[in-house]
C-alpha cells in the first residue's frame, strides 16, 4: 500500500464499494514489472469517498525452458 487516505468515517454495518484502475505498468530490471492500482472505497448512497490507496505489486515472468515443453 502506498497513499493511504481515509477521508471519511464507515460505520459498522455500512454498505461500500470498491473499485480499482491500472495506473501503470513499468518495467523493471531482472525481468521484474511494477504494476500500480488506484484503490477508491465509497459509502453506498452517500457519495463519499472513504478511502483512497495505490497498492504496488512486482511480478517476475521466468524464462521458459523450451525442452520441457
Amino acid at each position: 500500500m502506498d497513499r493511504l487516505r481515509f477521508s471519511a468515517p464507515v460505520t459498522a454495518g455500512t454498505r461500500i464499494r470498491t473499485t480499482a484502475e491500472l495506473v501503470s505498468v513499468t518495467p523493471r530490471i531482472r525481468g521484474f514489472t511494477e504494476i500500480v492500482f488506484g484503490i477508491s472505497v465509497e459509502v453506498e448512497n452517500t457519495g463519499k469517498v472513504a478511502l483512497t490507496a495505490q497498492v504496488r505489486a512486482f511480478a517476475h515472468v521466468a524464462e521458459s525452458d523450451e525442452s520441457t515443453v
